[in-house]
């Protein structure tokens, strides 16, 4: 009897934590709004903090907060922006802010999914192979534009991406993931993405690649993204992160 009563006690115990542990009870602690003025344009600015080490998932959220953000700016819904920017009092917007990402279904899906890999036992990763990695991985190098002078620009943006044109599907811890690595390893003495970016770009010059400008660059972003698939210090990158990361990761990569 004592047996099945400390068993039934243990069980309240596990759920009541459980139930404190919601990571949507942590959004106060994990996001933060903030309304910005630029050149007479109001910006609604939202971000990922560090967190206590009492919060809930705090070793999660810490470890992986660009992670966070790539989901919160990709996979959170935009359309009550218009909304925030019109609230002057800062703890309303928070307060409206939070309640929104609560009720947002997709963000809840992709939060609850990394959540999930840490706290469910019976929870089913993801598997992706080298290639999809690098299929994700290469459409973060976009060129964006064209000089006067000729010359091409280039960037690597959370939110400037070939992935909305170019994936059937999309899979956001693959993309946070990938991002959050790259953003890391940028300026990096041993991989510097940023000079392997750069390099990347000066091989452009040796094609004609367009009479016009528009030709240019739709041919020099397919060009960059066959340039870094096979860039072995951006693979061997992300497969070393992968290490790092794995016990957060929602996913696995098949070698």
């Amino acid at each position: 009897m004592k047996k099945i009563l400390s068993l039934f006690i243990f069980n309240i115990i596990v759920l009541h934590m459980s139930a404190q542990c919601n990571i949507k009870n942590v959004y106060a602690d994990l996001f933060t709004v903030k309304k910005q003025v630029f050149n007479e344009k109001v910006f609604i600015l939202k971000q990922v903090k560090l967190v206590d080490k009492t919060v809930c998932f705090s070793d999660l959220i810490n470890k992986n907060n660009s992670h966070i953000d790539y989901l919160l700016i990709n996979f959170s819904d935009y359309s009550k922006d218009e909304e925030l920017s019109t609230i002057e009092s800062d703890d309303e917007r928070t307060n409206v802010f939070l309640n929104n990402l609560k009720k947002d279904s997709l963000f809840t899906v992709v939060m609850n999914k990394l959540v999930a890999k840490t706290t469910d036992v019976n929870f089913v990763c993801d598997t992706f192979t080298v290639d999809d990695m690098m299929d994700v991985a290469v459409k973060f190098f976009s060129i964006t534009g064209l000089t006067q002078e000729g010359y091409y620009q280039g960037k690597v943006c959370v939110g400037i991406n070939g992935l909305d044109k170019t994936q059937n599907v999309r899979n956001p811890h693959l993309e946070a993931f990938c991002f959050s690595s790259i953003l890391a390893n940028y300026n990096s003495k041993r991989y510097g993405m940023y000079d392997e970016f750069v390099e990347a770009i000066k091989t452009l010059y040796k094609l004609n690649l367009g009479v016009t400008d528009d030709e240019k660059l739709l041919r020099a972003q397919g060009a960059m993204y066959m340039f870094m698939l096979y860039n072995r210090p951006l693979k061997a990158m992300l497969l070393e992160e992968f290490e790092k990361k794995k016990d957060y990761l929602p996913f696995v990569i098949a070698k």
